[in-house]
């Protein structure tokens, strides 16, 4: 029985956030959507995982375009039950 595996990932991910209204009023620099492209591998070991990715803006129309995404990374452990 393996003990130890690797699972590389990618893709593309997409979010879109309706605007936030206060009092019925839209407001300003809220709302849009994004486009990532998200690279990342997964670890296992026994009943343990280890992920980690990273996620790169390729589109992104946020807030009016007066709000930027950012590259970001995550990180994730998980014990398999």
């Amino acid at each position: 029985l393996k003990r130890f595996s690797l699972l590389p990932q990618g893709g593309l991910s997409f979010e879109s956030a309706g605007a936030d209204h206060k009092n019925s009023v839209r407001q300003d620099y809220t709302g849009g959507e994004a486009v990532y492209a998200t690279a990342g591998i997964n670890m296992y070991y026994k009943r343990l995982a280890l992920g980690m990715n990273i996620n790169q803006p390729v589109y992104q129309h946020l807030g009016g375009q007066n709000v930027q995404a950012f590259t970001a990374a995550s990180a994730a452990l998980t014990f398999l039950f």
